[in-house]
């Protein structure tokens, strides 16, 4: 999941309060991990102690020097990482013991489950190939009777002006001849250009819809790339490869921010189908839900 919620008063709460600085980082970062690995707000023991180490973990300065997170009070005080903080996200209401880890308190009152997830994931998915496809079809059309048109007017000869100059009567062949020019249909439109317009917009509407409104940097690369892939697969197959990436939960596809060159250099893994690991696990288990 690409985020997680937090309640603008969670800093304040009495409970985050009584352990600090250090508890409410490590609070808001166990929120992050459920919701990462969609666990439900269930935090095992090893995923507790890599919560604990991300939060507590030195940091090395320019100068070479070491900086560690501690707990003073007046001249005393202890280094975090030799407090027992299991202990105290538990004591403090914040962690819930459960058989193999804890539960982060009220996790899923503000969070959507996994079950909740997979299906408005699933929903977006179904809505955006709806979507996609009439789009594509609207714009496919329009874009065809435009460069119609456009060829019609620049292939077009104006009449000539009435005159009073006596024009010899034309043979029957030279007046078939121009019979059949002016009746010629025009040449019919490749769809080089027009596809390949469409790809482009059809990526840049799925990444904004994506990014929350954040627009693609499209340099004439990607022209070049949506281009060579209209060539190669045609419009339809890229449209639909596309909308594959975009639902990807490939972790190196979403990581490398689902470009066009994502799109070339990973095509036979798209094709192919979804990506292994706990992306596969995810993508089976909402099949299943679908089927049953």
């Amino acid at each position: 999941m690409p985020w997680a919620r937090l309640d603008d008063q969670f800093p304040n709460h009495p409970k985050v309060r009584a352990v600090g600085a250090v508890g409410l980082a490590l609070q808001t970062a166990a929120i992050c991990y459920c919701a990462q690995y969609l666990t439900d707000g269930f935090l095992s023991f090893a995923a507790a102690d890599t919560v604990i180490h991300s939060v507590l973990a030195p940091i090395t300065k320019d100068d070479g020097s070491v900086w560690t997170v501690a707990m003073t009070s007046g001249m005393s005080g202890d280094d975090a990482e030799t407090l027992d903080w299991k202990k105290m996200m538990v004591s403090a209401g914040l962690w819930e013991p459960r058989n193999g880890g804890y539960r982060v308190h009220d996790y899923l009152d503000y969070n959507p489950s996994k079950k909740e997830y997979l299906q408005t994931l699933r929903n977006k998915r179904i809505a955006g190939q709806a979507g996609g496809q009439a789009s594509a079809q609207a714009r496919a059309q329009a874009g065809g009777q435009a460069s119609a048109q456009r060829i019609v007017k620049q292939n077009s000869t104006p009449s000539p002006s009435p005159s009073r100059t006596l024009i010899p009567t034309p043979s029957p062949n030279e007046e078939e001849g121009r019979t059949t020019a002016r009746t010629a249909k025009p040449p019919r439109v490749a769809p080089t250009e027009s596809g390949v317009r469409l790809v482009l917009d059809a990526y840049q509407e799925a990444f904004i819809a994506q990014n929350h409104g954040e627009k693609p940097n499209l340099t004439g690369k990607d022209a070049v790339l949506a281009k060579q892939l209209v060539t190669r697969h045609g419009v339809e197959k890229v449209l639909a490869v596309l909308a594959a990436m975009f639902a990807s939960l490939d972790p190196f596809i979403a990581q490398s921010g689902r470009t066009l060159g994502i799109l070339s250099s990973q095509w036979n893994k798209l094709v192919a189908g979804p990506p292994k690991g706990l992306a596969q696990r995810l993508w089976d288990e909402a099949q299943e839900e679908q089927r049953s």
